[in-house]
């Protein structure tokens, strides 16, 4: 069989050899000719159903079936096929010609993807006289440049011509370069560049100059001068940076996508995803064997996403999978620039390794740029130009421009822009590229210097936030931690890598405020795991402990650890008397009472919550008499005295009536006042108030209270024998429980298993099965909002 290597490829052969056109294959295979062209293209691969009805429009002998499905489906490579042109068809060569038109090197691999920048940059060919395909080192520029100058070759007249700048070191050698590539004699009389004006003066010809980005300068000249003097010449170039030339029109090249959650779960959907492809495509030509199964489809869809999409990265990863399968593979990518080397000897040589594509992008920097693109290293989840400057200067040193270095690393395409759901501007940087950043910020001497400012400048970060974590600004206050979770949890894996003083007071100091953080974000197993590592050092202040181990029992309320809960609650409301912190003490007596509830010891509660109650009115805390008066109404309703509750919920509410910074208090008194509705079979009032908790809780991200309002949607759907919805519900909080790492309390636990055997008596177990799975998948919005719709029509009808 003749070298075929892609599937889009032999299916062309075939349809043609059948003298059929794309409209005429999709109406006989029944599909639209949209998805022939896709396929054909390789950006599509098509469903098993349309498989096989191309395996019979195609005429291919049954006996041939079986490899045709399979090559289809990308489980086995192309080359098991056989020759798409049947021996009937198969045409005489056509006589040469005797006119070159391009020195197009022939492809040795597909080509995977890029289907929407194929569509895009076609008619931007055709409007502009320059493009410029600009992208980071690795992402592919070069490779999209070959397989778009193939596919319009037959729109220039005299022809397409590559012209490849990487090896030239010297900027006087272009000229004679670009001559040499086009068959042009140096003409002794006139400069080389006078002589390539004439040459091109009336050519209609597209002009490819591969990898400018090191002669920049003098490449922006002669294109210059070339648009100038010819004008149906076209230029594409590939170039890490523009040219920053009138007239040029910019192309970025992006990695190539990354598995999504939705995308994994699927064999047929992450198929789909280019970076996975391209890493089955390589994988199969290492291994041909490899098909991807799934038992290799997670750490595949991993390994992509570790690569970013980066299609250098993933050819190399995918080389090694003749010696390590998806999941070792995986784990030996901490280390990717050691890993990724051995690219195919016929590459060239800056391509063969990541490390060496990278460095080549470095080198071209100035000493300023590759100071800053080092010490940038370090941030983990991006960063804004405040963070960078920041930490980027010593202390009153402004040798380093940042704002200027890191536009100079924006149009370089090391760094990269993301967005911010605040507004904010941020930046980040692929991984591999942070890697090989470290790697010189180690060279250098100075990472422990930028690591210690790094660290102190997120510690200041926490401190600002102390006060709005526990007041009305909470919220936007949490929504800017966890845009800088990532850093955070580098700047506290650095403080508690060394017993050294000031390492640890910036840890302690950290984790003393960030417990409200992780417990109403629901990062309750990360929480205790750095509040655990904090209670093991001697070290730190009675004031900063006494948060820390208050932190730590909430945290540990939260997994339903009730006696390390109560142990620490106990040593904090110690530690708060002994420093006559009045609110402190208020603050961990609710806690204890909050405890004992939850094992249902409500003698033992009611004292707490009082005791706290008084604290917090000589204290004139609002909120938190409010919050108090809330408690002692859960006491009274588990005892079955809902008058009273009823009258508790609204004394506490009517104290926020007109403040509108306390919104937890009031979803959760509100969320109360509906299970008392409820009891009261009052459902539309139930609902109304249930909804509007919920709604408020959703809004904050509240992880505690949306299980709370998930808990009490369980029992109003019981109620109203909407077995179904209460499934869905049940579903939604055991993925909650589990994705946050929060657990039942012990009285929850009993509520639970009784809240699962009612439904199970209201709808038979298929059904139960399938509501409580769609409940696992669906947002939490989308159970709240449909289900209140239904409640809501239930109980009006």
């Amino acid at each position: 069989m003749e070298e075929i290597f892609s599937f889009g490829v032999w299916l062309r052969r075939r349809r043609k050899a059948l003298d059929l056109t794309q409209a005429a294959l999709a109406q006989r295979v029944g599909c639209a000719a949209i998805t022939i062209r896709k396929i054909e293209a390789d950006d599509l691969r098509p469903s098993r159903e349309v498989a096989e009805r191309l395996a019979v429009c195609l005429e291919l002998p049954a006996e041939a079936h079986t490899a045709f499905l399979r090559a289809a489906r990308a489980e086995v490579a192309v080359d098991r096929l056989s020759s798409p042109i049947p021996p009937s068809s198969v045409e005489a060569p056509a006589a040469p010609s005797g006119v070159r038109r391009t020195n197009l090197p022939l492809q040795l691999t597909s080509f995977v993807g890029r289907a929407d920048e194929r569509a895009e940059l076609k008619p931007l060919i055709a409007a502009n006289r320059l493009v410029t395909l600009v992208g980071v080192g690795g992402s592919g520029k070069t490779r999209l440049a070959l397989q778009l100058a193939d596919e319009l070759l037959d729109s220039f007249a005299d022809g397409v011509w590559l012209v490849e700048l990487a090896p030239l070191r010297e900027a006087c050698f272009i000229d004679q370069t670009i001559a040499a590539t086009l068959g042009l004699r140096e003409d002794s009389e006139q400069p080389m560049r006078a002589t390539l004006c004439a040459a091109l003066r009336s050519t209609q010809m597209l002009l490819i100059l591969d990898n400018c980005e090191h002669l920049l300068d003098a490449s922006a000249a002669l294109i210059d001068e070339l648009l100038h003097h010819c004008a149906r010449l076209k230029l594409l170039v590939t170039s890490r940076e523009p040219l920053n030339l009138l007239g040029e029109q910019l192309y970025s090249i992006q990695p190539l996508a990354i598995p999504t959650a939705e995308d994994r779960r699927s064999l047929d959907d992450l198929m789909q995803v280019e970076s996975v492809r391209l890493f089955c495509e390589r994988a199969r030509a290492a291994a041909p064997t490899f098909t991807l199964s799934a038992a290799h489809a997670q750490p595949v869809a991993e390994i992509c996403s570790r690569l970013d999409g980066l299609p250098l990265a993933i050819e190399l990863a995918a080389a090694h999978i003749r010696h390590f399968p998806p999941s070792l593979l995986l784990e030996r990518l901490q280390e990717p620039l050691t890993l990724l080397v051995g690219g195919a000897r016929n590459l060239p040589a800056r391509q063969q390794t990541l490390r060496t594509t990278i460095d080549w992008s470095y080198q071209l920097l100035d000493a300023e740029e590759q100071r800053l693109f080092a010490r940038l290293g370090v941030f983990v989840g991006g960063w804004t130009i405040a963070a960078a400057s920041a930490v980027c200067n010593e202390s009153g040193d402004r040798r380093l421009s940042v704002e200027a270095a890191l536009v100079a690393l924006l149009d370089k395409h090391l760094v990269r822009r993301i967005k911010d759901e605040a507004g904010e501007v941020r930046f980040a940087m692929l991984g591999t590229l942070q890697s090989y950043a470290l790697e010189r910020l180690a060279a250098c001497g100075e990472i422990e210097q930028v690591r210690r400012s790094f660290a102190a400048y997120y510690a200041g970060l926490v401190a600002q936030s102390e006060a709005a974590l526990a007041g009305s600004e909470a919220t936007a206050r949490i929504d800017h931690l966890d845009q800088e979770h990532e850093n955070l949890r580098a700047a506290l894996a650095w403080a508690f890598t060394d017993a050294e003083p000031s390492r640890l007071e910036i840890a302690l100091d950290m984790c003393s405020v960030l417990w409200r953080f992780w417990w109403l974000r629901g990062y309750v197993g990360e929480g205790r795991h750095w509040l655990d590592r904090a209670l093991a050092q001697r070290y730190g202040s009675s004031a900063v402990r006494a948060k820390i181990v208050y932190g730590s029992a909430i945290l540990a309320r939260m997994q339903g650890d009730l006696v390390s809960a109560t142990a620490h609650l106990t040593q904090s409301l110690h530690l708060w008397k002994d420093l006559d912190d009045r609110a402190g003490i208020a603050l961990a007596l609710n806690s204890l009472g909050v405890v004992a509830f939850n094992q249902s010891d409500y003698d033992r509660a009611r004292p707490f919550f009082e005791e706290a109650l008084t604290l917090y009115r000589e204290l004139d805390d609002t909120n938190r008499v409010a919050t108090a008066l809330n408690n002692l109404g859960n006491i009274a309703y588990k005892q079955g005295d809902l008058h009273r509750a009823t009258q508790l919920y609204r004394d506490g509410l009517l104290l926020l009536q007109d403040d509108s910074t306390n919104k937890r208090t009031v979803a959760l008194i509100k969320t109360n006042l509906g299970e008392i509705a409820r009891l009261r079979a009052e459902y539309l009032e139930a609902a109304r108030l249930l909804h509007a908790g919920a709604t408020i809780y959703l809004e904050l991200n509240d992880i505690e209270n949306i299980l709370f309002c998930l808990n009490n949607l369980v029992e109003l759907a019981i109620d109203l024998g909407q077995g179904d919805l209460a499934a869905q519900a049940l579903g939604a909080a055991d993925a909650l429980y589990k994705r946050s790492g929060a657990a039942r309390s012990p009285d929850q636990a009993r509520d639970y298993e009784r809240q699962v055997a009612a439904v199970r008596r209201q709808v038979p177990h298929d059904v139960f099965e399938i509501a409580r799975l769609q409940g696992c998948s669906a947002t939490l919005d989308q159970i709240f909002t449909q289900s209140m719709q239904t409640i809501m029509l239930e109980s009006v009808y």
